[in-house]
C-alpha cells in the first residue's frame, strides 16, 4: 500500500516537476515581471485544486456520479488557467492589473461552478439517503 501511495505521489508531482524545470531553465528569472509570478502562482493553484478534487467528493454508493462533474470542472479550470497563465507568462506585461483581473475572474467563475455542483451533490445525496430509508421502512 505504501508503494502505491509513493507511485501516485510521483505521478501527481510529474507535472509540477516538468513545469518548474521548464519555467526556471527556459526563462530569465531575474527579468520576470510581477504578472509572470502571478500567473505562475495561479497555474500552481489550479493544479493543486485538481489534485485535491477527490477530497471534495461525497462518499456514497454512487460517488462516481458525484466525482465526474467535479473532475470535469476542476480539469477544465486547470486547462484554461494553464493556457491563460502561459499566455501571460510569454507576454509578460509590465502592469499587473489585467493579469490579476483575468486570473481573479477565472477563479470566481470556477468557484461558482464548483460550489454549485457541490451543493447539488449534497442535495442529491441527502435525497438518496431519504429514499433508501423510506424503502427500508416499507419492507
Amino acid at each position: 500500500m505504501k508503494r502505491i501511495i509513493i507511485l501516485w505521489t510521483l505521478l501527481n508531482s510529474l507535472f509540477l516537476i516538468v513545469f518548474n524545470l521548464l519555467f526556471f531553465l527556459l526563462g530569465n528569472v531575474e527579468s520576470f515581471t510581477t504578472s509572470v509570478w502571478i500567473s505562475y502562482g495561479f497555474i500552481h493553484f489550479a493544479y493543486f485544486v485538481l489534485l485535491f478534487t477527490p477530497l471534495l467528493v461525497r462518499k456514497s454508493e454512487v460517488d462516481t456520479d458525484y466525482r465526474r462533474p467535479l473532475y470535469l470542472i476542476t480539469g477544465t479550470f486547470f486547462l484554461i488557467e494553464f493556457i491563460v497563465g502561459i499566455t501571460f507568462i510569454l507576454i509578460a506585461p509590465e502592469k499587473v492589473k489585467l493579469t490579476l483581473i483575468v486570473q481573479v475572474i477565472l477563479v470566481a467563475v470556477f468557484l461558482g461552478f464548483l460550489l454549485t455542483h457541490l451543493i447539488a451533490n449534497e442535495y442529491t445525496a441527502n435525497s438518496q439517503v431519504k429514499n433508501m430509508n423510506r424503502n427500508k421502512s416499507n419492507f
